[in-house]
């Protein structure tokens, strides 16, 4: 049997909701219909770079097997994060190894501080919302109340906070709460949002005014990115302010793990952290570190003495300092983690405005969205009341159905309907969780149809159906029954004892869903058929649940119309319609992953991630002329402080014949402490020589990234003209060119047609037959007109000579024959001699490079003659070799 205590904590993990165990989750390829969870903090897209690292550059040595080497932080670890901490965030006063003190969990850290700071059922202050595992951390075995502050999502943000902390420490004392601390997350979880300087302030008056401790988590401090938005605020750690007379040092104390540094900080990611699942980050759960820093010595001791249980490991401190040192990869893997961040938080903020989903702005740190789904809430009614809690659970369960998991009421927001959305994941794994949100919220049936909600009956009593109040009205008994209406039973998840959320089992009856539904009325049954199954439906319904018991057997179900039932063609209608908007919600996707690769395609991206990185460089070398001024002011006090001193000295030195026993123990001290401001002379002008060397390089780097930037921008620049004049410019370019050729092509054709015209001529010209014989024939028949009107033309005719006749008709035919002739070149010369001499001459023109014109027609009958005579040819030779052999 457990004790009291064994109970009480079992109770915590028997709440719903707080992990879904068993559920199969999502994989593109061999479970694409698996659950998609945006839960967990945690941030994919830096293991691979950081896994390489560790496994390229960390080697061990021996000594991390020691007990030795874990306690307290080892002798590495330490020293390490202090002047990590010391780089980054920009402390007013520069921490020392003895400061720091590390665990193996961030969850074990803050119950070590509640068993430090409180007693049994003394409270830790918080705003609201907040990180929703507090409760768990302080009170599970501390028995520390978490106790929550009336402040809205952004109120907790301003310095009128102050007000409602007030408030809440006067209420929480009444009921006999001692509040002993105030615990703020900077940056925020889960807002995604930093407290200005100004709140810091009044937060520590506040901790001054009523005694007790400001414990600041700061394990987002490095995820901080430019969002662009209205309200983003940057991020100032409470180690950067001044607390005197604001605040007793002693009274703060800052968390800082590694968890986070995936999308944070460098390399310290692997470890748990608030969130307390051991295969977070890079599933190494041996790995965990956590980090307190604080001022109060009673504290660290304090702390200390219980480390025998809190120790982590030596290996994964020594991973821990051997990437805090390595100062260069440090700088890189923080730009690249929070330009990872940065475009993850552009793309489901994209996705989210084009589906319309309402989030918070001004987020620019962390890992998540605060989403505000409170118009998808369902109604509470009458007959079925519903709390808070109860209409966030039923739309978590409405995801978790549809196959994304929400966590409900995790962060104790004041406003019902706001959940936390993580979104540092793979681009394809999110835009499936944000379609799949989409298609959830738009099918709510609270939000799409008319519903009816009965009332709970107790286990002795059957459920009844929701027609059982309009029983009485006329003809709903005969349309039930032809409707053949019948409740959805709901299959719901795990629910706190006591509670029935929106919609439990035979709640609810859609009749617009269950109308069109029903196949039978878009089928072309006759109206007989219809009245036969309108009475086998009643009697059904009657003996499934009761429903229509009531009905008495005389009563005859009417006729249904078909004609008022929906028509084939609307329910093609309503088909097309849903296939289209689902088509609509995967194209607008579709669109933006389009032009998210567009502009990686173009370089844009790449600028974009110049411009952060100038950003982020500007504000370093800020940072570090701020400390270049700190260190100079700091030398500048250290030298005068030991001249000072030196001048006391010089000045007892000359009076010491007459000391009195003040002065003597005066020059004691001044002489004990004259090495200590020595020390700190040179201290300080070391802190000022390496402040100055940083920002040199701070400088420097941002000189280099502003000229990358101008090359990409001219990269950029040149891709987009060339991308224009391809689109725009080259295919009027190249229509032009092609005509501008085919112009010239007909001028030159035309040339040499004209040519090869003249070139005819001239060849026949050359023929004509100008022999005497021809010539007489003319002077004869030209002498026939002087001839008496006696004489007989057809005698004078007879006596031309044959052969004048013959040429005559000849000279007709070969005029003929050049009209119908197209413009050609004659293949062989015009003046072609048979005899053996004129060969030689006739066999080179068969091969010089004159131009010859042929007709295709000429041309197919040179080809059929070869190959008639090539095959005449070859049958001759294979006959000649068959009758050989």
């Amino acid at each position: 049997m457990l004790s009291s205590r064994g109970k009480k904590i079992t109770a915590v993990i028997d709440e719903p909701w707080r992990a879904l165990f068993g559920k199969p989750e999502y994989d593109a390829k061999s479970n694409p219909s698996g659950l998609i969870s945006l839960n967990v903090a945690e941030n994919p897209l830096a293991f691979e770079e950081l896994t390489t690292y560790i496994n390229s550059k960390i080697q061990f040595d021996k000594s991390v097997l020691s007990y030795s080497s874990s306690a307290g932080g080892g002798p590495k670890f330490p020293a390490a994060m202090a002047a990590f901490v010391n780089r980054y965030f920009d402390p007013y006063v520069p921490l020392k190894s003895s400061e720091i003190l590390a665990t193996n969990s961030i969850p074990s850290l803050s119950e070590q501080l509640a068993f430090a700071l409180a007693e049994v059922g003394d409270g830790m202050l918080v705003s609201r919302p907040i990180y929703g595992r507090f409760k768990m951390d302080w009170g599970n075995r501390a028995g520390v109340e978490i106790v929550y502050a009336g402040t809205g999502a952004l109120e907790g943000f301003t310095p009128g906070c102050v007000k409602k902390y007030e408030e809440a420490i006067v209420a929480a004392e009444a009921r006999g709460v001692k509040i002993r601390g105030l615990i703020i997350v900077n940056p925020h979880n889960p807002l995604g949002r930093c407290y200005s300087r100004e709140t810091l302030v009044e937060l520590f008056k506040l901790c001054q005014k009523y005694q007790i401790h400001l414990i600041s988590d700061e394990i987002y401090a490095l995820s901080v990115f430019d969002s662009r938005e209205s309200g983003a605020i940057p991020f100032v750690s409470t180690l950067s302010i001044n607390t005197e007379g604001l605040m007793d040092e002693k009274l703060l104390h800052v968390i800082y793990g590694m968890s986070k540094v995936s999308m944070i900080l460098p390399a310290i990611t692997f470890l748990i952290t608030a969130d307390d699942n051991a295969q977070k980050d890079f599933c190494a759960p041996g790995l965990r570190v956590g980090c307190l820093i604080t001022k109060n010595p009673l504290v660290v001791k304090a702390v200390r003495s219980t480390s025998r249980q809190i120790n982590p490991s030596g290996i994964s401190l020594d991973i821990s300092a051997t990437i805090l040192n390595d100062e260069k990869f440090a700088a890189t893997y923080l730009q690249n983690t929070q330009n990872r961040v940065l475009k993850a938080y552009r793309f489901v903020t994209g996705l989210l405005r084009q589906h319309g989903i309402p989030y918070l702005q001004g987020t620019n740190a962390g890992c998540f969205v605060w989403l505000d789904l409170s118009k998808y809430l369902p109604p509470s009614t009458s007959s079925q009341p519903l709390t808070q809690k109860d209409k966030e659970f039923a739309l978590a369960e409405r995801f978790s159905e549809g196959g994304l998991f929400l966590h409900p009421s995790e962060e104790n927001g004041m406003e019902p309907g706001w959940f936390r959305l993580v979104y540092t994941n793979e681009e394809e794994l999110i835009v499936e969780g944000i379609r799949r949100l989409n298609r959830i919220l738009k099918s709510l049936p609270w939000m799409t149809c008319m519903g009816i909600i009965s009332t709970t009956c107790d286990v002795f009593m059957r459920p009844q159906a929701v027609f059982k109040t309009l029983s009485d009205m006329p003809g709903m008994r005969s349309f039930r029954a032809a409707c053949r209406l019948r409740s959805f039973p709901s299959q719901p998840i795990h629910r706190p004892p006591g509670h029935q959320p929106w919609p439990g089992n035979k709640a609810f009856v859609c009749l617009i869903c269950q109308l069109r539904a029903s196949s039978r009325f878009y089928s072309t049954h006759n109206d007989k058929d219809t009245q036969e199954g309108a009475k086998k439906a009643t009697a059904n319904d009657g003996r499934e649940d009761g429903a229509v018991a009531d009905v008495p057997s005389q009563v005859k179900p009417q006729a249904f119309n078909k004609s008022e039932l929906p028509s084939q063609e609307e329910h093609l209608r309503s088909n097309l319609s849903k296939k289209f908007g689902e088509l609509m919600d995967n194209l607008q996707s579709n669109i933006f992953v389009a032009g998210q690769h567009l502009n990686d395609l173009t370089g844009y991206t790449v600028i974009e991630k110049l411009k952060q990185d100038i950003r982020a460089q500007e504000e370093l070398v800020r940072r570090t002329r701020e400390k270049v001024r700190r260190a100079k002011e700091a030398y500048s006090s250290a030298i005068n402080c030991r001249s000072a001193s030196q001048r006391e000295v010089n000045e007892l030195l000359q009076r010491k014949h007459a000391w009195t026993p003040t002065d003597l123990e005066r020059f004691t001290s001044l002489y004990r402490s004259d090495h200590v401001n020595e020390r700190a002379e040179i201290e300080t002008q070391e802190a000022l020589s390496n402040a100055e060397r940083e920002a040199e390089e701070a400088t420097a780097e941002l000189s280099k990234n502003i000229l990358t930037r101008y090359h990409e921008e001219q990269v950029w620049s040149d891709k987009i003209r060339r991308m224009i004049f391809q689109i725009a410019v080259e295919p009027w370019r190249r229509r032009r060119l092609v005509k501008g050729f085919e112009e010239k092509v007909a001028e030159a054709l035309e040339k040499e047609n004209s040519r090869h015209t003249k070139e005819i001529s001239a060849a026949v010209e050359h023929e004509k037959p100008t022999s005497e014989p021809e010539k007489d024939a003319g002077v004869v028949a030209s002498d026939t007109s002087d001839l008496p009107e006696g004489t007989d033309k057809s005698e004078t005719a007879t006596e031309i000579p044959a052969e004048g006749k013959h040429m005559q008709h000849t000279s007709v035919e070969a005029e003929s024959t050049i009209l119908e002739l197209p413009p050609l070149t004659p293949m062989l010369p015009p003046d072609l001699d048979l005899a053996p001499e004129a060969w030689g001459k006739t066999s080179q023109a068969f091969f010089t490079e004159r131009r010859v014109t042929i007709l295709q027609r000429d041309l197919t009958t040179v080809v059929l003659e070869s190959a008639a005579i090539g095959a005449a040819v070859m049958g001759g030779v294979l006959f000649a070799i068959s009758r050989l052999g």
